[in-house]
């Protein structure tokens, strides 16, 4: 089995959205999103099962952590996205100033995933993470009181009715539901994949979008057509949750592994978050000077991949530290 330790695998995931966005031939990021939201349904109630409950207000400490662990970066580079923005995208000239929304969306990230004008791309799945985070203390309510696979069953339905009827037009928690759930499902079930399934399950991933490269067809509707569908839903979402839901009995074996260096592995689950934010102004800056020399675009593209690489180093050692140090000194006084 590959021996990947987990703050490393979110690093991994975190670098493929880096690569998506970059690369017309990398084309998964989607599918490195929806892990994480499995990722985040097993850590949180993790970490709220047994941390935050034994906590004097619980459900009040248990916010107020989430809130100071994601906003400190996130805020840093929404200030680094809204000078990109001015630089590269014309943003004091956007009719989105005189919107209320915008403000709101972008400084809180309330609705953020449904704003038409995002300062820092990927932070639609940061709204997502948060609707997620409120609801949690009722979820697990709810789970405490029918059986683990049952609310896995009802979450998974209720996502797929809501995709199907609702669809993207309006995202919010509903349409990735049962990703969470998923990962609830494997915490308070205790389940892990056998080694050889884990395996057979990432190979047979891998061989799939090995596959999309080699035919010639299949190439040409996963990597160029975005607009071919299959019974209604895009082919290339299709085998974006293929693939994730294959990654499943690897990830349910990779969060509990022990044999690892604690400290650079929680540097690399700090730059994983920092780096998905992060990349988004480096992008934009990349984009518009390789379109103004394509003759050195691939240069630019290596830089681009080590500035975002740096970057995320240095905030998460840095900055992101500080504010962790922090946060864990106010919730040890709580105890």
């Amino acid at each position: 089995m590959l021996r990947i330790s987990p703050g490393f695998f979110r690093f991994l995931l975190a670098f493929f959205v880096v690569l998506h966005h970059s690369v017309d031939f990398i084309v998964i990021g989607h599918t490195a999103v929806y892990i994480f939201f499995i990722l985040s349904g097993y850590w949180i109630v993790k970490m709220y099962t047994e941390k935050y409950s034994k906590l004097k207000s619980p459900i009040a400490n248990y916010l107020v952590s989430r809130v100071w662990r994601l906003f400190p970066v996130y805020f840093l580079v929404l200030i680094m996205g809204v000078l990109a923005a001015i630089v590269f995208k014309d943003l004091l000239h956007s009719k989105y100033l005189y919107d209320a929304g915008f403000f709101l969306s972008n400084i809180f990230v309330f609705n953020h995933s449904n704003t038409a004008y995002k300062l820092i791309g990927p932070a639609w799945s940061l709204d997502i993470e948060l609707q997620f985070y409120v609801l949690i203390p009722l979820l697990i309510y709810i789970n405490s009181k029918i059986n683990n696979r049952l609310f896995l069953l009802i979450s998974i339905l209720i996502t797929i009715l809501y995709v199907t009827f609702i669809g993207y037009d309006y995202m919010c928690i509903l349409n990735y539901l049962m990703y969470f759930s998923i990962g609830m499902y494997i915490y308070n079930t205790n389940w892990m994949a056998g080694k050889n399934l884990a395996n057979m399950a990432v190979l047979a991933a891998v061989l799939i979008y090995a596959l999309h490269f080699i035919i010639p067809d299949l190439r040409e509707i996963f990597l160029r057509d975005k607009t071919f569908e299959i019974f209604g839903m895009k082919y290339r979402e299709i085998i974006n949750q293929v693939v994730c839901f294959l990654w499943i009995p690897f990830v349910s074996r990779n969060i509990k592994m022990k044999d690892y260096n604690i400290n650079s592995d929680k540097l690399l689950s700090s730059m994983s978050y920092t780096i998905y934010l992060f990349h988004w102004p480096v992008l934009l800056c990349y984009v518009f000077y390789s379109s103004q020399y394509p003759q050195i675009k691939s240069i630019m593209w290596v830089g681009y991949l080590v500035a975002c690489i740096l970057g995320a180093y240095l905030i998460s050692k840095y900055y992101d530290t500080f504010f962790e140090k922090k946060r864990r000194m106010y919730l040890d006084g709580k105890k």
